[in-house]
């Protein structure tokens, strides 16, 4: 069922993101990242990385979704950057011998 890629299957896979058994948490993370970004799954995967509960493997299934979501344009993804500036740190220097 996660890689059929259907949009009918969203409410399925949103409750089994409460499942017991974080293996089903990580395949309907995997399923939800097959469909196109919702906001309201994105919050609810940004909470699962946050819950310092949630088992690893589950976090990472939606670090990589959240990741994928980006490059599709989603615009509550958490890791939308700003834009930044590059400061070069000086290389180091040696002090003159005594």
């Amino acid at each position: 069922l996660v890689s059929l890629g259907r949009e009918s299957l969203r409410p399925l896979l949103r409750r089994l993101l409460a499942h017991p058994n974080a293996n089903r948490r990580g395949e309907a993370i995997q399923g939800l990242g097959i469909l196109a970004p919702d906001p309201a799954d994105t919050l609810t995967l940004q909470r699962l990385v946050a819950d310092p509960t949630t088992p690893h493997t589950v976090v990472d299934r939606a670090v990589r979704t959240l990741s994928l979501w980006k490059g599709q344009g989603n615009p509550k993804s958490p890791l939308q950057t700003a834009p930044t500036t590059t400061t070069m740190i000086p290389p180091a220097t040696t002090p003159p011998p005594p």
